[in-house]
């Protein structure tokens, strides 16, 4: 009878030191976590404001990767918009429909006129005018110009240091306004807009009864080549 009640002690005082050495485990691991996520924190603040010493630059590569994946993603997504555009009729196109922009032509020549004004920003220039939609009507040619901005933004891009995403960079509006952004908010910037005003020619070929193609971030993933394992 001592002897079992020796051995139940002995159980619950093993009991005991197994739930506290999980408790210390568990309260590792989350300190770990915790300090892991911040020094993320930490780096990402680093990358985007400019601060980081000189020899952590580097580590700001993932998010230079991701600023040249959206620039991917949305040359996908323009190249499929211009696919469905490609089957319209020349009156279809240029048709006006009552949007922003009037006319599914119009409202491309809007994407297209943004992402050529922002990448002559980005080169010291300001220009006071988008460019004029009436220059382009049709699909080919609107896809022509676009072939060439979206080269030259390749090779910004590729040109581009992670230093530099966090840097300032001032401009002047079409108003004559001056304004000033890190760079990567107005890389990001450029990507958000055009998705917007591609929701808007999807809805214009949708009154069209023409089906328009997905341009979803995620759909772009699923099509994409996969890499092999």
């Amino acid at each position: 009878m001592g002897l079992s009640r020796s051995s139940a002690k002995l159980a619950a005082k093993k009991e005991k030191s197994e739930k506290k050495r999980v408790r210390v485990g568990v309260n590792l691991r989350a300190v770990k976590t915790l300090k892991c996520h911040q020094r993320r924190v930490n780096l990402q603040l680093g990358c985007l404001t400019g601060s980081l010493p000189a020899e952590h630059v580097e580590d700001c590569a993932m998010e230079l990767n991701d600023i040249r994946q959206l620039y991917d993603y949305n040359r996908w997504a323009r190249r499929r918009i211009l696919t469905i555009a490609s089957t319209l009729t020349g009156e279809d196109f240029i048709r006006p429909m009552g949007n922003s922009f009037s006319s599914i032509r119009d409202t491309l020549a809007h994407i297209l006129g943004a992402e050529w004004i922002w990448l002559e920003r980005w080169q010291g220039r300001s220009p006071r005018a988008l460019l004029d939609a009436a220059t382009f009507p049709t699909v080919q040619s609107l896809e022509s110009r676009w072939e060439t901005v979206e080269h030259d933004q390749v090779q910004f891009l590729e040109a581009l240091t992670a230093q530099r995403l966090g840097e300032e960079l001032a401009y002047i509006n079409q108003k004559g306004r001056r304004y000033s952004y890190l760079l990567w908010q107005q890389l990001v910037h450029v990507v958000n807009h055009s998705s917007y005003h591609r929701g808007q020619v999807t809805t214009l070929l949708r009154q069209l009864g023409v089906a328009a193609l997905a341009t979803d971030f995620l759909v772009y993933f699923d099509e994409r080549p996969k890499s092999p394992r």
